[in-house]
């Protein structure tokens, strides 16, 4: 049985532009853990991480997390990032400590301040955290 729920969460957004002319306008990326939690990989195949940054007009950013599924808002300003008004489904299905990750993604996620896009790498960093992914 599935049960799934809209979590959500809201960091004020820094002042700044809004998100336009960056290289993260429409496009897509994707990470692969390499260390799932124990007995996911058995339960969802491999963990990918996915988000996908919408057109400046929209600066709407979406993604997915395992079975789970999220969106926000991004602005960019020079190398500077900003992800507010996150929500996102929780599947009560998940593996033993998989919504805890997938929470700490998230809320990494929200803090980002800058990110840097490096051929087909695309880094996010969040204070002493650090998301990378590649193009997908």
């Amino acid at each position: 049985m599935f049960l799934a729920a809209l979590l959500c969460a809201s960091i004020p957004a820094l002042p700044g532009c809004a998100a336009g002319g960056s290289e993260l306008e429409d496009t897509s990326w994707v990470m692969v853990l390499d260390d799932a939690p124990e007995g996911a990989e058995s339960l969802l195949g491999p963990t990918e991480i996915r988000i996908k940054f919408s057109s400046a007009s929209e600066g709407v950013v979406t993604g997915s997390y395992a079975l789970n599924k999220y969106e926000g808002h991004y602005e960019v300003d020079g190398d500077s990032l900003t992800i507010t008004d996150v929500c996102w489904t929780t599947m009560a299905c998940q593996a033993e400590g998989g919504m805890d990750e997938e929470q700490q993604y998230l809320f990494t996620l929200m803090e980002a301040e800058s990110y840097a896009v490096d051929g087909d790498t695309l880094t996010i960093n969040s204070g002493n955290e650090v998301l990378m992914f590649g193009r997908g």
